[in-house]
């Protein structure tokens, strides 16, 4: 499966890359923390592709200067909302990948946040683990 995974976490970047492609996927990451970069990047994916079929998003993506100082946090939805504003096919899923536990109940119980599945990057039914289980449920 095609999947990009956007975050600021350069450490959660390099885990999930690994993780997800230990697995046969193909992954592009993004680093959410240069949302020029970031926007770039994702308008070169709908234009010249290929398209994801999954695209995991951070809950909390702080985008920063370049003295790294934090500007916004950049929420999940305002992303989500962006790509289909931008033409992102209808069957693309989106996955949430917070430690905001408050973020990842909504998703949960909220369907129309646009969520397929929301995980928690920590927690005993959180993890790595439970994100690669809910990448194989929602294909």
């Amino acid at each position: 499966m095609n999947i990009v995974y956007a975050d600021d976490d350069q450490l959660s970047l390099q885990i999930v890359l690994r993780a997800l492609e230990s697995r046969g996927h193909q992954v592009t990451t993004v680093d959410s923390s240069k949302v020029n970069d970031m926007l770039r990047m994702f308008r070169q994916m709908l234009t010249s592709g290929p398209l994801p079929q999954l695209i995991i998003l951070d809950g909390h993506n702080v985008a920063r200067d370049t003295d790294g100082t934090a500007l916004v946090d950049v929420q999940p939805t305002m992303l989500l909302n962006w790509f289909q504003r931008n033409g992102i096919p209808g069957e693309t899923r989106f996955v949430l990948y917070s430690s905001d536990d408050q973020l990842i109940e909504q998703a949960r119980s909220n369907s129309a946040m646009g969520f397929a599945g929301a995980v928690s990057k920590v927690g005993a039914e959180g993890g790595l683990y439970a994100l690669l289980d809910t990448v194989e449920r929602v294909r």
